[in-house]
């Protein structure tokens, strides 16, 4: 959404490996109270189908597992993303599993 309208464009967040101390980590290794950091890598923003060079930079953190699992029960993070002149982009996210 941009000034309340829907617009045609998305930002993708590459490379799904997540570390911490450099060392890839699964999600078995998550705990309740902690979280995993260190994860940064390019993103790519498509507007209308069309998607930019890889650029960008962006990094997360995961808090906290759904009961009885080792599923991420919250992800936040942040973005930077750019689309050749066209433009740059600043941004944050958030999820809850549900």
């Amino acid at each position: 959404m941009a000034n309340e309208q829907a617009v045609p464009w998305s930002v993708a967040l590459n490379n799904k490996t997540m570390t911490t101390d450099d060392s890839p980590v699964a999600a078995t290794n998550l705990s309740p109270t902690g979280g995993i950091t260190n994860v940064a890598d390019t993103t790519v923003w498509s507007i209308d189908g069309e998607s930019a060079a890889a650029s960008g930079t962006w990094s997360g953190q995961m808090y906290g597992l759904v009961k009885d699992s080792t599923v991420p029960a919250t992800v936040t993070g942040t973005l930077q993303s750019s689309f050749g002149s066209i433009g740059q982009m600043v941004g944050g996210f958030g999820a809850d599993a549900q």
